[in-house]
């Protein structure tokens, strides 16, 4: 009895600390104000973006609200997106820029229309020129240059626009080339 009784608590416990996460951020957002913008090159905030579960003991867990900050999060979807861009470009498989992009956004559309055809991989070197983050989206505006296998490269000037999944991953939505400008 001792044991369920515990159980129960951590359960209300849980429920009662997610409760109020939530509410916090609804209070929050009633205000009106949008989430701090992350202008300047190289700086990130640090509002939780993430729920993690932990099991501390056997039939028990424990939520945890991540600290790890939201400009860091943006930059490795980033660096993982352009990397499956890189293997989708020799593979024509849509498996290697799933998770990566948005599925319902006009970069995915392009994909679809790519798939199958098969080309040369890549890799691509990124260099932030800045990051602009409301917390429904990001914008990273980057020059890039793309390395193929043979040794040729193309450099480009991107903005590229990312929205949170879920579970707070930032997948990219679209990719406008700035490189003219």
């Amino acid at each position: 009895m001792t044991g369920e009784v515990a159980t129960w608590r951590m359960v209300i416990a849980v429920s009662v600390v997610t409760g109020l996460a939530v509410s916090l951020g609804v209070v929050a957002r009633a205000g009106g104000q949008d989430p701090p913008s992350d202008e300047v090159p190289g700086s990130a905030t640090s509002a939780p973006f993430t729920t993690t579960v932990s099991s501390s003991a056997p039939g028990s867990t424990t939520t945890v609200l991540s600290e790890a900050p939201v400009g860091e999060a943006v930059r490795v979807g980033v660096r993982e997106a352009l990397a499956a861009w890189g293997r989708f470009a020799g593979s024509g498989d849509l498996a290697e820029v799933d998770g990566f992009f948005d599925a319902r956004g006009p970069q995915w559309a392009v994909f679809e229309q790519e798939a199958g055809s098969v080309g040369t991989s890549f890799v691509a070197e990124v260099e932030e020129e800045s990051l602009s983050i409301d917390g429904r989206s990001a914008t990273f505006l980057a020059s890039i240059t793309f390395v193929a296998e043979g040794g040729e490269s193309l450099w480009v000037r991107w903005e590229i626009e990312l929205r949170p999944d879920p579970d707070g991953r930032w997948l990219i939505w679209s990719v406008r080339d700035f490189s003219n400008r």
